[in-house]
């Protein structure tokens, strides 16, 4: 029963499908499209003149320090005319992603001009891709298709639809998150997902080093998970929280992580993270007390909850993990703004807690952390 129900969470099938409807921006007297190149947020001049996909040097080297796309996705040189009749030596490159809309083209071959101010253009390597579209003013609109043909048009019969569930669903809870991402997308690609089964996707996005296409999912479906999967808006908030901070938008993160702090069950290890990632947050935003201050008030309201001290760890040899992390978090701040003795005490604490990197610490510098020490304030 439980498999049926969860089978029900991720996947769906819609009778009728609407186009899909791309406000495009006007540049110069052309337009352009906002896209996503391998999680890349990138605005392309539509060309169907243009035999190509184009990016300028500098877009390019962009892409490759950033790691949007690597050695591996540079097929070799070669010469092309443009536009005044020149030939221009350029890099081809293949990109293995580009999001339009709620359309994913794979293995898209572009073009690299020497030139650092050339134009990024969307030509006929990724439109043939596309599918049937239309341009009406400044709005591209993307024809819908039959969702259940998928990019090579061989229809999925219902039986194919529950093997790919299977497989993605066993894949993910397995860790194997690369083969869970290519079983998934192909439902993703047909609309046989559900927003809790693009947060799925999402997650292997996220799992794969790909955050920024994981935070554009989890964006555009969390109206939503916070509609139809309340219970599950809360794991939401904390991912898209994640992506923010590993993409070092702090200031988007902060609001996210504010709502997991409030919402998630109390003394969930979600919350306790959230409140680590805050801190963590007000630390690279150069408010050290804030970040302390979050840290001490976790710290009390919990042993209040529990109705322990924190000496505990050495009166009645308790441990406990969740109060073990929050010390060594503490201890962390405290070594960022160098006031060493209290560095000190929150790790020899966190390790009588069982915080592992504690104890490692403690090992390492000669700590003894199973007794008391006598000179600290609790």
């Amino acid at each position: 029963m439980k498999k049926i129900v969860f089978l029900l969470l991720l996947f769906t099938s819609h009778i009728a499908f609407a186009d899909t409807v791309i406000q495009m921006e006007p540049y110069g007297g052309v337009f352009r499209i906002p896209c996503l190149v391998n999680g890349a947020k990138m605005k392309f001049i539509l060309d169907t003149g243009a035999s190509s996909v184009c990016l300028s040097m500098t877009m390019a080297e962009y892409l490759y320090d950033n790691g949007y796309i690597t050695d591996d996705d540079i097929i070799g040189a070669g010469t092309s005319s443009v536009a005044d009749g020149r030939i221009v030596d350029h890099l081809k490159l293949n990109l293995k992603e580009i999001t339009i809309g709620d359309k994913s083209l794979r293995n898209i071959e572009a073009i690299v001009i020497q030139g650092q101010s050339a134009p990024l253009l969307l030509g006929q390597s990724a439109l043939k891709k596309l599918g049937k579209y239309s341009i009406s003013g400044n709005n591209l609109i993307l024809k819908s298709t039959n969702q259940t043909k998928n990019n090579n048009n061989l229809e999925l019969s219902d039986e194919e639809i529950d093997e790919l569930f299977n497989e993605a669903n066993d894949s993910f809870y397995d860790g194997s998150y690369y083969v869970a991402l290519e079983k998934y997308k192909i439902l993703y690609d047909n609309d046989l997902l559900s927003a809790y089964g693009i947060m799925h996707l999402a997650d292997c996005y996220y799992s794969t080093d790909n955050k920024g296409t994981a935070l554009e999912l989890y964006n555009d479906i969390q109206n939503e998970i916070e509609r139809d999967f309340p219970n599950h808006k809360t794991e939401l908030y904390f991912n898209i929280g994640k992506c923010y901070w590993f993409l070092n938008d702090f200031d988007s993160a902060i609001p996210f992580f504010e709502k997991v702090k409030l919402q998630a069950n109390i003394w969930s290890n979600t919350q306790s993270s959230a409140v680590t990632f805050l801190s963590n947050i007000y630390v690279e935003k150069g408010n050290l007390y804030k970040a302390k201050s979050l840290i001490d008030d976790y710290i009390l309201q919990y042993l209040r909850f529990m109705e322990i001290n924190a000496t505990d760890c050495w009166d009645k040899l308790y441990t406990d993990s969740f109060l073990a992390d929050l010390y060594y978090c503490q201890y962390l701040n405290y070594s960022s703004d160098g006031t060493l003795d209290s560095a000190e005490k929150h790790i020899t604490i966190a390790a009588a807690w069982g915080n592992k990197e504690a104890i490692e610490y403690c090992n390492k510098y000669g700590i003894n952390y199973q007794i008391k020490p006598r000179n600290y304030v609790y």
